[in-house]
């Protein structure tokens, strides 16, 4: 008996270094082809994952409206003080260029002219768009439908609060457009939700497994000392 508790005891010891991992990538195996490619990308190119950000018009209409823009303009403006944010590498048509050749010159433009955002400026910035092929489906849908706006993070293991910040900051500023709606995707983010789901599965699922085990062992020994021993252990 005594050499029992010594040993759950020394055991019991090593609880003090576990600790919970809510990301991703514990539910991922090391070897799989996709954590292996998206750790050769970080090795490669130190890529992280970020958040993803994306404003959707409905089907049939576009979000290349001086609205719509606005709201996207803006939203990058707040994101980008946000402390665990990478202030200097966002992405997105509000400061990327479109190239293009005219009689043996190369032109380059910003795809969204700075300054008062008009229904001419967004018509040209669509059109810079579909000028660049490789945007299409990164920075935007081919139908112009969603652009997007991607959000690289210091660390995409702790984007909780990053998560919800920008989830508030895109929520405000589209409650007010009736044709745009805002989505809040990407690995960090899918961290910061799961780290909430797993705090709040664990503190209702353990308690109650404890209770279900203890109920189960009563049942089976008719015995409330019973129950004693297997609660220690």
């Amino acid at each position: 008996m005594t050499a029992s508790i010594v040993f759950i005891i020394t055991i019991g010891i090593g609880l003090k270094g576990v600790v919970k991992d809510p990301s991703v990538d514990a539910f991922v195996a090391d070897d799989h082809p996709a954590a292996v490619t998206r750790e050769q990308a970080k090795a490669t190119f130190g890529l992280e994952d970020p958040i993803v950000l994306a404003l959707t018009a409905p089907k049939g209409l576009s979000v290349f409206t001086p609205d719509a823009l606005k709201a996207l303009r803006t939203i990058e403006e707040k994101v980008r003080v946000l402390p665990n944010v990478q202030k200097q590498r966002l992405v997105s048509i509000l400061h990327d260029q479109a190239i293009s050749g005219t009689d043996g010159d190369l032109d380059v433009s910003p795809i969204l002219e700075p300054g008062p955002i008009t229904q001419s400026a967004a018509n040209t910035a669509w059109e810079r768009v579909q000028s660049m092929p490789m945007m299409l489906g990164l920075l935007t849908s081919e139908s112009g439908d969603t652009v997007s706006l991607v959000i690289p993070v210091h660390n995409p293991n702790a984007a909780t609060e990053t998560y919800a910040s920008i989830r508030a900051i895109a929520d405000a500023e589209t409650a007010n457009l009736p044709n745009v709606y805002a989505h809040v995707a990407g690995v960090a983010a899918m961290n910061g939700r799961l780290a909430h789901m797993v705090d709040t599965d664990t503190k209702r699922l353990i308690p109650l497994s404890i209770l279900t085990a203890l109920v189960i062992i009563f049942i089976a020994l008719r015995s409330w000392k019973g129950v004693v021993g297997p609660l220690l252990v």
